[in-house]
């Protein structure tokens, strides 16, 4: 993994976003000491200077039983599972979990985006926060990384906001369509209405978001530099999440998000073209969860 970088590495573009900016770190719901402990674990590590993509729409999909592994390294994500079922009636998790950790245990959820290339596996380093943004999910060094979140989050998707990261290449590299670069087709005003939701699968679970809005944000750190245990704080940043800023932002029928009530994932990348100032962000919230024998919608106040 490449050195971690400080301040000299700010303006370069990343999913992350600037993680030292004013040295502000926000509580998430731990205390001061936990916080402090995980937060001096992982910093932002090396940025990646590209952007943007082209949009892969994938069809009709089943899923199998996770196969014998006899060798995990060697499996392909193909292998363990492909585009899950969204199916509420259905008791089996679609996502064969117990391959992926065997693979790797750092992978605890999974994250689909219908109409888009996103059918990944979501993953939180242990030791290194950023570490996935140059390690794949075999953690081999590898410049398109992996979809993760960092120790800020817990992995239950209880916090009010929760980041997931991952990169964007420009649309005539042949990596175009890998990490979150088909995220982009939400700039799409049609395929922005035509797909509102995306899916959340933990072993437990699936979680069902709408999507709120589509924008492009400046390159903050958004958990580093929120304190979301002050309600303020946090509804003011919700209600920024409903109405951007930016013109051209695409927004969902979510009219208003409560604190205390609304659960929102952001998902994090690139601008395109390439802005080493600006992040792109897809934020859904909470509507719904399937334990895979009941479903409890979540409903605000």
């Amino acid at each position: 993994m490449p050195e971690e970088k400080k301040r000299e590495g700010a303006n370069e573009a990343s999913p992350v976003g600037d993680s030292e900016d004013k040295g502000i770190r926000a509580a998430i719901h731990r205390k001061p000491a936990e916080q402090e402990k995980r937060l001096s674990r992982g910093r932002l590590a090396g940025i990646l200077a590209v952007a943007a993509i082209a949009v892969v729409c994938l069809g009709a999909f089943a899923v199998t039983k996770p196969p014998v592994i006899t060798e995990p390294e060697t499996l392909a994500v193909s292998d363990v599972t492909e585009v899950p079922s969204t199916d509420q009636e259905q008791a089996q998790n679609p996502i064969a979990f117990d391959a992926l950790r065997a693979r790797n245990s750092d992978i605890y959820a999974w994250l689909y985006v219908p109409g888009t290339a996103v059918s990944v596996p979501i993953l939180q380093s242990e030791t290194a926060d950023n570490f996935y943004l140059y390690h794949n999910i075999d953690r081999e060094p590898d410049p398109v990384g992996a979809s993760y979140t960092q120790s800020q989050n817990n992995k239950s998707f209880t916090d009010p906001v929760t980041v997931i990261y991952g990169h964007t290449f420009q649309p005539d590299d042949e990596r175009a369509d890998e990490a979150f670069g088909t995220l982009h087709a939400f700039e799409d005003e049609a395929f922005f209405d035509e797909h509102p939701y995306f899916y959340i699968y933990t072993p437990q679970k699936m979680y069902t978001y709408q999507i709120v809005s589509a924008a492009e944000y400046d390159n903050r750190h958004i958990l580093n530099t929120h304190d979301f245990s002050d309600p303020a704080v946090l509804q003011s940043y919700l209600d920024l999440v409903v109405d951007p800023e930016e013109a051209d932002a695409k927004v969902g029928d979510i009219q208003e998000l409560e604190a205390g009530a609304a659960y929102i994932v952001q998902l994090s990348t690139c601008t395109r073209p390439s802005v080493s100032e600006r992040r792109y962000i897809v934020t859904g919230v909470m509507v719904g969860e399937h334990n895979y024998e009941t479903i409890t919608s979540i409903t605000k106040g």
